[in-house]
């Protein structure tokens, strides 16, 4: 019997899964976002974006630019007062709700690519 070790596309097809999945877990984490973010006119909402910033890292983020004082005020400030269903640490709270789901999305991601389901 003979068994051939082809380690270069393992790791290969590893990382392009877990860059996959943690894209895949940022965008979720965007669109769970959008129904809790502060709501006034929509800016801060549609200002919601991905950005992949190395393979495998993404960030999540609202008000770039100019906009980035009035989110991060939104963000921190629990006193502020927000629309029913909406909030302060509309980021924070709901990563630290999604972040057991989104690596079991990456665990699942990898074991298909390795051939385990």
């Amino acid at each position: 019997m003979e068994i051939q070790w082809n380690g270069a596309a393992l790791v290969g097809a590893v990382a392009a899964a877990c860059d996959r999945a943690v894209w895949e877990g940022a965008e979720a984490l965007l669109a769970e976002s959008g129904k809790e973010v502060p709501h006034d006119e929509g800016t801060l909402e549609l200002s919601g974006q991905v950005d992949k910033i190395a393979p495998g890292v993404c960030v999540v983020s609202y008000g770039k630019g100019e906009a980035a004082a009035y989110a991060i005020r939104q963000h921190e400030d629990l006193s502020l007062n927000h629309q029913r269903g909406r909030k302060a640490k509309y980021l924070e709270d709901l990563a630290i709700r999604l972040t057991p789901t989104i690596i079991n999305h990456i665990a699942s991601a990898v074991s298909k690519a390795v051939g385990g389901g």
